[in-house]
């Protein structure tokens, strides 16, 4: 707690994504669930290369590969925004990041979780439809 000028001063040298210390004490115990791990891992690491390849197919998205559970997209179709494309797609129960406020990005690329088979199904044939 400060005074909004002290605030804004802080925030110039906040590191981007920074994480509280509870959030930093919860996920050191989670880091010793290694069965939970492994089977995470994997299914992450086959549904992101199933949602990789449905993405490469539809036009007017251009994803790029990644080894994170995210997948960062552009699109590549003229007169469709990141904020329009999220905006259709919640109207369908779906959510994604809009890119445009990321450093270096703009109102062209979206970020995509990489989600269960089946919640990964319904991100593509929204995505197919919207496009």
């Amino acid at each position: 707690m400060a005074h909004k000028s002290i605030i804004k001063a802080l925030k110039k040298y906040q590191i981007p994504w920074n994480v509280n210390v509870l959030a930093q004490k919860v996920a050191a115990q989670c880091l010793k669930e290694t069965l939970f791990i492994q089977r995470s891992k994997k299914l992450i690491e086959k549904e992101r290369k199933f949602l990789y390849e449905r993405l490469c197919k539809i036009k007017g998205l251009k994803p790029y590969f990644s080894f994170t559970n995210f997948l960062l997209v552009k699109i590549t179709k003229k007169g469709l925004s990141s904020s329009t494309l999220k905006e259709k797609l919640l109207e369908k129960g779906i959510l994604i990041r809009d890119c445009a406020n990321f450093r270096g990005f703009n109102n062209s690329f979206i970020r995509l979780a990489v989600r269960k088979h089946k919640e990964n199904i319904k991100l593509i044939s929204a995505l197919e439809e919207c496009m």
